[in-house]
Formats: C-alpha cells, structure tokens, sequence
C-alpha cells in the first residue's frame, strides 16, 4: 500500500451500488459526495444498462434502461418535476449531444424509485462506421439536466456506460469491471491494523475524520461469448476533479497516469496508481455459457491515514482491467468510472473591522479579521493569514489550529508612515487566509476578505488630556467611624484617597498640568471643590507632566485628594475629577467643543473629554440605632378616676447589636404646659411617670431588627394611689406624654437624636380645646369655659330678659354708657367636660383700659358662688350691678374668671382638663363723658379691610368684605336684603377648628345689638377667604324706620386663639323706609 498525505482529512459520501450491466463495452459510474444539506431531495441514477450489451452490430436498436431514486431525507416533500436527459459521444470527444429525454411531470416522493428505457438508434454513426470497422461510444444518463431541483448534492446525477458499435461481432471472451463497493474501517487503539479488521460499508453520508482507510472492492465478470483463459492485472487511479459537473481532471494530473499520489509542498493536484495483479485467475466462464454469472472479486485498501492525508476535494475514481495476451470481443468496457467527495477543512474571513474607523495621515488603525472553520474537520496544519495595504504585506501572522465552527479573531496594525501612505490616498485592505495553500479545502477561492478606505489628514500635533480612572480608597460603600462597633475588620476610616489616572494620548508633550478634584450629593447641583496637589491655582505642587503618545492600556499618571467624611451624612455622593479644568464659571455647564471658553490652560485635540464622575456611597456606622417603633394608648382617652395603659414598642433598627442593659423613661405633661399656653414662664416641667429597663448582655443581646414590648400603667384621680411607685396623674386635661429611651445614653448608637417619642405636636396655632387635635391624650373630666359672647351687658334699669338658649344671644346688649351711668352683669358658664363640676365661683372684675386687670387697672371685684353644674349643662350667673360713677371716660373692659385659683387651691376648686385656656374672658367696654342719663351714639365698627398675604405670624381673622345683594342703600320697612359677608383669615397660620360668626343690627344711635343669623365657619388655611350670607328681613324683624349698621362679628364664642381680637366685626348702614 503507498503511503498518502496526513495533512488533510477526508471525507467520504458515496457508496457505489452494483451495476446491472452485463455485455461487452466500456462503462463509466458516476458516483459525487457533498456535505448532505438537511431537509433537500436527493436525485441520483441507481443503474444504467444498455440492451443488447455491448458490442453490438450496426443498425441494431439498443435499450437504454436506467432506474432512478430520490434518497432524500424520510419527511422532506418529494422532488419534482424534473427532467432526464439521455447523450451520447464518441471516445475522446468532448461534446455530448441529446438524443432524447424524459419527464417526471410528478417527481419522485422520499425514498421511492422509477426506472425508464429509450432507445437509441445505431443509425445515427453511419458516417463514423463508413471510415472504419468498430466505433466506441459513451452512452450517459443525467437526472435533472435542466437544474430545476435543489438538491442535497448535484454532483451524482449522471452514470455513464460504454458500447462498441461493429461491422461485425466475433466469439470472443470479453472481460469487464461490473460494479465498485466501497467499505470503511478504523485501526484499533495504537495504530496497528488487526489480522481481521472491522470493515462496514461506508454511509452515505460519513465523517473521514473518523475512518483511516477505505476497501474498494470491484467484481470483474466475462461477458463475453467464449471462456477466457489468461491472467489479468486491475489498476485504480484516482485525481482531483476540476468539473464535477463532467468529471474532467487537471491537465497536470493525466500527465503521468503511473505517478504515485501524494501531495507536493504547494499542494498541487498529482496521480494515485494502485495496482495489483491477481494471480492464477485463468480460466472465468462465459455469462452466455452459464445459468449465473460468475464474477471475480478484487479488492484496493486505500489508506486515509497513513503517514499523509488526502487533500479535500472531489475525485474520479477509475477501476481499469487489463487481460495479458488475450483478444477481447470489446476493449471499451474494460474501465470502471465512480466519483466522491473528501470533505475537510473549510477556511473563511467573515469579518473585517478597522479600529479606529479611518486611518489619518502618520497615524495607525488596528485592523482585525475573523476568520472561522466551517469544515467538517479541525485544522491541525499551521497556516497563515496574511495583511496587505495595497498589495504590500504589513502583517503575517501564523496559526497553528483552528477547530471545526470556531471563530478566531486575529488582529495587524496597520501605520500609516511605514506603508508609506499619504492623504487623499485610497488603499484597499486585502486579509488573505491560508495563502500558501497549506491546508487543504474544497473551496480555495472564499479565503480572501478586503475593504477600502482614504487616508485622511493627520490630526493637529497637540496635547490630548483625559482622565482613564477615578479610584476611591477604601472602595465604595464607605462606611463612617463606628465607635463601639463589634465589627472591629471594618476598621475606622474618615479620610478617602481619590486617586484619578491621567492619560496623554496626544502627539505633543503636556506640563504642568492641573487637576482638581470635587463631590457633592446625588440630590445637589452644586460641586464642592477639594484642595489637591495639582489643583494649585498657579502652578501645581509638584508639578504634573504627561509624555506625549501615551498607550491606550497603560496606567497613566496619578493625581490624587483626600475627602473627608466626618462632616458628610450617610448617602449617595458624585466625585469628579477635571484634568486642565476651565474656568470656574463654566466648569460646571455642558462643554461645547467650539466654545473657547471651555480650554483649560493647554492646547488639546478634545477639550470635552477632562471629566470623569464616580459614585461614592457613605454608610451610616455599623452601630445599633434604638427607637420607639410604635405607641399605643387608648383611643377615646380615659374618664378622670380611671387607670389607663401606655405601651411602647422598642426596635433596633441599626446595624449592630445592644449587649449591655438601658432604660424606657415614660413622662406626662399638661398640654397647656407642654405648648406653654399657660404663658408661665418658666412652664412648668414634665412629670416622670416610670422608668423601664430593658435587659440586654452578650449572652443575650438586643439584636438588629429585634423589638421588645414596654408597658406601665398609670392611675388617675385626686388622691395617688396606697401603693407606693405607682404612676399616678393627679389632674384631668389633656396630656402629651414623652417617652425616652436609653436618657443616660449608655448604649453608643447610629442616630442619638431619635431615642425621644411623644405622643401630642407639633404645637398648634390658637388654644387646644380638643387634645386630639395635636395627637395629644385626654384624660377627661369637668372643664368649665366661658367665652366673650357669653358675657352680656344690659343697663341696669332694663328687665333681665328671659334666659338664653345658649350662650353669645344677649339681646339688649349695650356696651357703651356715659359717667354716672350704671349697667349689670350675667356670665353664661359651660360645663363642656364629660364629668360634673362640684361648686365654683365666677369672679367679674371692671378693669381700666385692655391691659392685664390687677392692681391700679382693677376697679370693681365681683365674685359669684355657683353650684354644682353637670356635664354639657350651662348656667347663668346672676345680674352683678357696676356704676361709672366717678369713672373718667375712656375704654374699659369687664373681665371674667371662671372658677379662679385661690391659696389653697391654686387650680381652683374644680379640676378641669382645661384650666387657663377656656377660664377667663372679657368684653370691652366704653364710658363716654356727658348727662349721668341718656344713650350716646355708639362708636361704629371698623370698615371692612381684605388681605392678599399673612399680615401677622399667626391667626387672624377678620371680615374681609361686607355687602348687600341687591347693593342698595335703603329698603322699605316691609322689604329685605341679602347680606354676603367675606370672613377671611389673614394670619400665617392655618385656624385649627371650626366657629361662629353671628350677623346683628342696630340703630346708629344706640348702641344695642339685636342679633339675626348666627352661622359655624369651617377652618381656614392662610390667606384664605369664605363667604357666608343672612338674610336682614325689616318686615320679619319688625325694625321701625330709621338709620341703621349691620354689623358681622367673626368667633362670637371666641374659639380660635388670635394676636388681635379687635378687627373681628365690620358693619355697614342700611336705611329703612316707611315704604
């Protein structure tokens, strides 16, 4: 066996079948192999025979029968229709031309078979049989010859046969190759072929790489008419076919038919001869002479493996018989013609990328190619892939291997000046795979990929600044000094080296250069800037100097600053670092690349590419952070007498654990105290109710997340409790209560400022009446109030009307007298507690001017005893007589103080929940000089006076328009008018409760006010307005014709608390007519 080529792997798609053709002549087997593409018909002519066989005489009508098949895959639809055409040709000519041909109207179905038969006519050789005896012919059957199936190989669809046209036919022996079988084997495990080895026949489909030699075996039969006695030698030859389609070979390869197959060191397409020569073989049978036809067997190992491998390619395969001094009935049937398909490596460039996209003058691109393998077998040959510039190489690189469907991406650069390129110029890149031809493949043409590209000018020569890296040490998170942390590996860092690495990518050397470093919070817009080394504001200290032409992948040149977190919170920040920075003015606006502007202090091919931003998080200290989570009290409150509970929930919700015991403080105090609206100074302090321990060691810690449950309960009444240490409030009201936990701040935390709970806040704007209205708990009891429409002046000669419904209706209230005059008193008293008040006095003092009344402001002291009052009940003092003898005129006020303190009692008789707030009232008052008789015209209201922003702190409100719909000025004594009054609050605080507005009248020269229309005004925000309407009805009223002044009085009861009650009311005068 001759040794082959290892350098190529093969492999085989063809199993020849056995050929009915018996009968002297010559005959040709086509038979290709390709990669089977999936899911494709697969079209190919199984026998060809020709009847009678060859020789046959002139004139004769021969049967051309072939049987066609469709092995394509079982599921693919069926191939058709297509056409069969039937040639012929002389021996050595190259022309084929078509006797006739067949169509398949319906095709062939997956794996099914049709045989057709045509004649072809002697006759058509007249003229060749006129010139000689004896003429060969080729006779070809080729399926599809109008390509109108796509098929899984084309190249197997044509068998050809042999036929020798006489004169004259002799008895003769014929001998003649029948058929070609070709079977697979693998050598076992190290190399050495067994005695018997394994052989199967080859798949129609099979993978060389896996097969190290193929036995092809033919039969060769007489077909001729007598015995032939004689030995004979068969011969194979194969060669790589140029034109499947034809199965023509190289000029090179039919040179030399002795010439032994191997492979030259350029890969060029040579001759294998194998020969044996089968001894004592002398006597076969005629087929004529014997009921089955006796064939002889020879069969050619032809190694795939051995020392070399076969180049891929298609090859034409040639079994020839030679007889040894033997005359034969026909020499033309002497050969035996198959075809197959090595299949191997498949090299291709897919891809070529520049990197940067154009190539300048005196720069360089790297240029990269991908290159994969679609073989059907690994590359194990180095090979090169060669770079060329306009056909002048500027980079070969080798590779060694290259497995199968594995991509490679090799890369060259390319310079400018040493290609000796220049601007304007356009070159083509050309990437060639394997150039030399060391691997062998089906297809050579595929291993070339080329672009091109103009050189473009060259880049001005300048410095080109910009920052590669921004490195925190420690890296982010960075977490803040943790004092008493049980983590002690996190260690206590308060400084963070920013570190920013400086590349200078330019073509000209850059000194001096600065760069400045700055932070600020993710939620901010302005930068802090940092003191740095190179940030100096002349010249940087040391100074920074960057060579020109600095790699890409180097590390550059470090500046650094340090930032200090102490005085940072925990959160998010943004670092920045700025190489050549601009000026401050725009250091922090977009960069435009055409505003000058933008350029720092030196000349830069980019000036927009000097910043870079990192991101920093700041952790709180891994510390423990305890906190009341949740409170719980009783919703509605407590009546006075009763206990009540208060439970705390408390949580850790740092991140470190507690190991050591702390405390829960529970403290009460009065709302009035708590938002000082007693006006004490100072207001009296918190009361400690109880303090709790919570329990916590290291065998028992409070840890992160956990939450313990703190309960006291406290009693209520006028008297503590026996037992001793009991919580105990002694008075009704409204309370805040604070809880604190760790107050001796024992246990180091996260956040010291939130260990402090309370129930009520923040502190409201005017009195609280309900403590629920700042969160607060009421404790409830008796609380007796008294406002300053519950007071009402009447001279003292008028009949005390008949009791009110409820207070702020005084009818016959006149609060203007002249000296010597004398007026009296009533005081209508609430009971607007839950529970009943035991007996209390009203005191009703005549005080000088609106100051506060005591000492020479006090004139006259009143003090009424009254009894017991139930809770939601009112009672009315009796009449208290004042005279104004002796009183110079001016403005006066009567001042009422329900249930005042005394000695023993300093909060009075009865405990309220509200003592200072809802106690005391009053209500001005004016004595006018004149006749000690008679009433004197009243001082009219103020106008009405609207506000468009807070004009005090507070609350204040007022009666921001007054008007009559229709807008008249006079109505008829049976007539009426619509009264619209704007109530508006004018304050910087929002009023925290509803009140009333009552609407009156009076004549212009009295000065008592009978009331109309009382009406309850919801909250109002600042600067806010509402309108609300009465109707003033003269006929109703029974009002006698005369001058008169409407007058809007706003919180009658005087529930909201305000800087200035005197702007509250506005009037308008109105005229009534007889008619």
């Amino acid at each position: 066996m001759h040794h082959v080529s290892q350098s190529l792997v093969f492999k085989i798609f063809v199993l020849i079948g056995l050929l009915g053709l018996i009968g002297p002549g010559i005959t040709f087997v086509g038979l290709l192999g390709q990669t089977i593409v999936p899911s494709r018909p697969e079209l190919h002519p199984v026998s060809l025979a020709l009847i009678p066989p060859s020789p046959v005489p002139f004139g004769q009508r021969v049967q051309v029968k072939t049987m066609i098949e469709n092995r394509g895959p079982r599921g693919v639809s069926g191939a058709g229709p297509f056409s069969v055409g039937f040639y012929y040709r002389l021996v050595g000519d190259p022309q084929w031309t078509l006797f006739t041909q067949e169509r398949f109207d319906l095709g062939l179905k997956a794996n099914e078979m049709a045989e057709r038969t045509v004649e072809f006519q002697t006759s058509l050789l007249k003229d060749r049989l006129a010139e000689k005896s004896e003429v060969l012919i080729e006779v070809r059957v080729l399926v599809d010859f109008k390509s109108e199936v796509e098929e899984q190989d084309e190249r197997n669809n044509q068998l050809i046969a042999g036929l020798s046209v006489r004169t004259s036919i002799f008895g003769l022996p014929d001998l003649s190759p029948v058929n070609i079988r070709f079977e697979c084997a693998s050598l076992p495990p190290g190399g050495q072929p067994a005695p018997t080895p394994s052989i199967s026949p080859c798949p129609v489909v099979g993978l060389v790489r896996n097969i190290d030699f193929i036995l092809i075996t033919t039969n060769i039969a007489n077909l001729g008419d007598t015995v032939y006695e004689g030995s004979f030698t068969t011969h194979i030859t194969a060669c790589r076919v140029v034109d499947p389609r034809t199965g023509a070979c190289a000029p090179i390869q039919q040179r030399n038919p002795n010439e032994t197959f191997e492979e030259d060191a350029k890969g060029s397409e040579t001759v294998e001869t194998i020969e044996r020569q089968i001894p004592g073989e002398r006597y076969i049978p005629a087929c004529s002479q014997s009921a089955k036809c006796v064939a002889r067997q020879v069969s050619f190992p032809v190694a795939l493996k051995d020392g070399k491998t076969r180049p891929a390619g298609t090859y034409r395969i040639e079994v020839q018989v030679s007889p040894k001094g033997v005359k034969e009935m026909d020499m033309a049937n002497n050969t035996l013609v198959a075809f197959y398909t090595l299949a191997g490596p498949e090299l291709r460039p897919t891809s070529l990328e520049f990197r940067p996209s154009v190539l300048r003058e005196h720069g360089s691109i790297d240029v990269f190619v991908t290159v994969i393998n679609e073989g059907s077998s690994n590359v194990e040959t180095p090979f090169d892939v060669q770079f060329t510039a306009n056909g002048k190489t500027f980079a070969d690189v080798v590779q060694t291997r290259l497995n199968v469907g594995e991509p490679m991406i090799l890369n060259a650069k390319l310079e400018a000046d040493k290609a000796a390129l220049k601007r304007d110029q356009i070159i083509t890149i050309q990437v060639m795979v394997d150039p030399n031809n060391t691997v062998s493949e089906l297809d050579e043409t595929n291993n070339i990929i080329e672009s091109k590209l103009t050189v473009l000018e060259a880049k001005p020569q300048l410095a080109e600044l910009h920052p590669k890296a921004l490195l925190l040490n420690p890296l982010s998170p960075v977490e803040k000094e943790r004092l008493g942390s049980t983590f002690p590996q996190f260690g206590q860092r308060q400084i963070v080296r920013l570190t920013a690495q400086i590349l200078n990518t330019g073509s000209v050397r850059a000194e001096n250069v600065h760069v400045c470093f700055a932070y600020r919070a993710t939620t901010k817009a302005v930068w802090q800037r940092l003191e740095s080394p190179n940030c100096a504001i002349n010249n940087p200290d040391p100074p920074l100097n960057l060579d020109a032409n600095m790699p890409a992948d180097s590390k550059g040149v470090d500046s650094y600053a340090d930032l200090n977190v102490d005085a940072l919170n925990p959160g998010s920040y943004e670092i920045r670092a700025v190489v050549d920075p601009p000026s401050d003015d725009v250091l922090d606006q977009e960069c435009k690349p055409a505003d000058i502007r933008f350029r720092g202090q030196i000349a830069e091919l980019d000036e927009c590419n000097n910043q870079i931003v990192t991101h920093m998080l700041l952790l709180a200290p891994i510390k423990p952070d305890l906190r009341v989570s949740s409170k719980v009290t009783p919703l509605e409150g407590v009546n006075f007498g009763s206990p009540f509970t208060l439970k705390a929930i408390v949580t850790n919700e740092g991140d470190d654990l507690v190991n050591i015991p702390f405390k829960v403080q529970f403290t009460a105090q009065r709302l009035e105290d708590a938002f000082n609206f007693s006006g004490l100074q100072p207001p009296p302090l918190p009361q400690v109710l109880d303090t709790k321990t919570i329990f916590a060691s290291k065998d028992q810690p409070f840890l992160p997340g956990q939450s313990r449950e703190v309960t006291i309960t406290v009693a209520t009444g006028e008297t503590p409790p026996l037992t001793p240490g009991v919580p105990f409030i002694g008075r009704p009201g409204g309370y805040n209560f604070v809880i604190v936990v760790d107050p001796d701040n024992v246990v180091d935390e996260q956040d010291e400022t939130n260990n402090t709970t309370a129930t009520a806040g923040p502190a409201p704007v005017g009195p609280v009446v309900n403590p629920n209205q700042v969160g607060g708990y009421a404790i409830n009891g008796p609380d007796l109030a008294v406002n300053q429409n519950g007071i009402c002046v009447r001279p003292a000669a008028t009949p005390a009307p008949a009791p009110t419904v409820q207070p702020g209706f005084c009818n016959g209230l006149k609060l203007q007298y002249a000296a010597g005059e004398s007026f009296s008193v009533t005081v209508d008293v609430q009971n607007i507690g839950v529970q009943i008040a035991r007996s209390y006095n009203v005191q009703i003092r005549l005080c000088r001017g609106q100051t506060q009344c005591d000492g020479a402001a006090r004139f006259v002291t009143k003090t009424v005893a009254m009894p017991p009052l139930e809770n939601g009940r009112m009672a009315t003092t009796p009449a208290q007589e004042f005279s104004t003898k002796g009183l110079s005129p001016g403005n006066y006020q009567i001042v009422v103080d329900v249930d005042p303190p005394t000695p023993d009692k300093p909060f009075g008789n009865v405990l309220e929940q509200l003592e200072k707030l809802n106690n005391t009232s009053a209500l001005a008052l004016q004595i006018t000089a004149g006749s000690d008789s008679g009433d004197v015209p009243p001082i009219p209201p103020p106008p009405p006076s609207p506000c468009v922003a807070p004009e005090t702190p507070n609350v204040d409100l007022r009666v921001s328009s007054l008007q009559f719909n229709p807008d008249v000025e006079s109505i008829a004594r049976a007539g009426k008018v619509q009264v619209l009054a704007t109530v508006q609050n004018c304050g910087g605080q929002s009023v925290p409760n509803a009140f009333q507005v009552q609407f009156g009248y009076r004549r212009v020269d009295s000065s008592q006010i009978v009331y109309f229309s009382v009406q309850t005004v919801q909250p109002l925000g600042p600067v806010q307005a509402t309108t609300i309407q009465a109707d003033f009805d003269a006929f109703t009223l029974d009002v006698a014709p005369g001058d008169y002044d409407i007058i809007v009085t706003v919180d009658t009861l005087n529930e909201v608390r305000e800087d200035d009650k005197n702007n509250n009311q506005a009037a308008r005068r109105i005229t009534v007519r007889n008619r």
